[in-house]
């Protein structure tokens, strides 16, 4: 069954594509949890908008974060026994 510290691991691959900083590096994830025996892994993930008042800045913003998101699901995936990985984002 994978572990939380497999996920993290997993995770550090994931860079942030303004800092090039990995996301667990950048506190960006809030927790970890492994459900369903290891079948199912959530990831609870906390973004910040730098300036939610300016409207180009949002759009981007949700861009890059589901750049993240893609590239979170495809390394937790290829955990051993992972069948499906959820990101919960606020």
């Amino acid at each position: 069954m994978v572990t939380c510290e497999q996920v993290i691991q997993a995770l550090r691959q994931v860079r942030d594509p303004e800092t090039n900083m990995d996301i667990v590096e950048l506190l960006l994830v809030n927790d970890v949890r492994i459900e369903d025996d290891g079948k199912t892994v959530v990831v609870d993930m906390g973004f910040q908008r730098r300036n939610p008042d300016c409207k180009a800045c949002v759009v981007l913003a949700w861009y890059i974060q589901s750049k993240i998101i893609q590239k979170i699901e495809k390394y937790v995936n290829q955990l051993p026994g992972v069948e499906t990985v959820d990101v919960l984002s606020n």
